[in-house]
């Protein structure tokens, strides 16, 4: 059982949650609607490439005030996307390399994993986390060069993607900058639309935009220690 910080798009609320994403007893929740078309969205990449600052310009929260990431974080939002309603979990992981073993048990069942790099650096790596990425069979792969508002050169990434071309995972490329949230959102929603498409899933909740918190009493529990 892990502590971390969820994200509403409008405060943080210290919860209790299990890896798998489980509902606990304790609280419920609209996104845990049977009802409702979840996503799970990771981004990784190395440290300082913008992972946590593209997040903020896609939560429409201020990237001026944007904090190294320490471990994992986690946010969440409620969203249409082709008349349906998508419940998105965004997981925000930490790119140094002591927190790659924890990154690993967030991956897992993720439907769209993003991986950015720093166009502005030709060393950012892209191939060793497509290697990572591979290992958990997302639906949609995206590769998105972030801070291209930083310079007009763009890195060539198509030869390096050809061998992920043919994997089963439908392969999105892109770049964006986080001080431009348009041309984040874009990129963001076209991983969602091609994770739907590709689910079929129909939502039956399409009233249901916005993700509201009721709290519950705890359940008290006694273990020994």
């Amino acid at each position: 059982m892990l502590f971390f910080f969820f994200h509403d798009g409008q405060s943080a609320v210290g919860i209790r949650a299990y890896v798998e994403l489980k509902c606990p007893v304790w609280w419920t929740t609209t996104a845990c609607n049977k009802d409702m078309h979840r996503l799970k969205c990771c981004v990784v990449g190395d440290a300082g490439v913008g992972k946590t600052s593209l997040i903020h310009a896609f939560m429409d929260k201020s990237v001026d005030t944007v904090k190294t990431t320490v471990g994992i974080d986690f946010f969440s939002k409620s969203m249409y996307v082709q008349t349906t309603t998508v419940h998105l979990t965004l997981w925000d992981t930490a790119g140094a390399e002591q927190y790659r073993s924890l990154m690993r048990s967030y991956l897992r069942d993720s439907h769209v994993i993003m991986v950015v790099y720093d166009v502005t650096n030709p060393q950012s790596s892209i191939v060793q986390w497509l290697h990572l990425v591979d290992q958990f069979k997302p639906k949609v792969v995206c590769v998105v060069g972030n801070k291209n508002d930083l310079t007009a050169l763009r890195r060539n990434v198509a030869e390096l993607l050809v061998p992920w071309q043919r994997q089963h995972s439908r392969l999105i490329t892109g770049h964006c900058s986080s001080r431009v949230p348009t041309s984040v959102k874009k990129i963001v929603t076209k991983c969602i639309e091609a994770a739907v498409e590709d689910d079929g899933t129909p939502c039956r909740n399409a009233a249901c935009d916005t993700v509201q918190f009721v709290q519950k009493r705890p359940i008290s529990q006694k273990c020994c220690t």
